[in-house]
């Protein structure tokens, strides 16, 4: 048994949890951020109040990529 080959299947599957994790919380950061730095009036233009901002992130992501968790 080739032990870098072996390494490999077992770490890369890791990593590439790790990535797509890392994805997600900057995708969250970027949009979280720039709906927080929307005044309440514009906030509320667009439906959503300040409490809203976590829970409308989450659901948007979830809806870009279905088959993930966030």
């Amino acid at each position: 048994i080739d032990k870098e080959k072996v390494l490999f299947w077992f770490v890369d599957p890791i990593l590439t949890k790790i990535n797509i994790w890392l994805q997600r919380q900057i995708a969250y950061n970027n949009a979280y951020k720039e709906l927080h730095s929307l005044s309440d009036k514009e906030l509320s233009d667009i439906g959503i109040n300040r409490y809203d901002i976590h829970h409308t992130v989450i659901d948007t992501l979830k809806q870009r990529v279905p088959s993930q968790s966030f």
